[in-house]
């Protein structure tokens, strides 16, 4: 048996320093995060890459379904002749 004066507590806990959230850590949190799906868009995100000709066969023939046209790539879907839809990605060409 023990007596109440002889029970051992476990040892108690200082609370630690306040955690402070700075904007800086936030712009930094936040640039990684931007890296990272940037990196992940362009591993992942390319489809077939396809030259600029076969671009505008596509377009021609009516199989473009969404386009995103930038200085540095277009980008979208378009359907395969099994009616698959297929991601592609090309290089613009300054066509008159």
């Amino acid at each position: 048996m023990s007596t109440p004066g002889n029970e051992k507590r476990p040892p108690t806990r200082r609370p630690g320093p306040p955690v402070r959230f700075s904007a800086l850590w936030f712009a930094g949190a936040l640039l990684l995060l931007l890296m990272v799906g940037n990196i992940v868009q362009n591993v992942v995100g390319t489809g077939d890459i396809i030259q600029y000709s076969q671009f505008k066969t596509l377009v021609n023939e009516g199989r473009v379904e969404s386009v995103t046209i930038t200085p540095q790539a277009i980008r979208g879907n378009y359907q395969t002749p099994e009616k698959t839809v297929k991601t592609f990605s090309t290089t613009p060409v300054n066509d008159p």
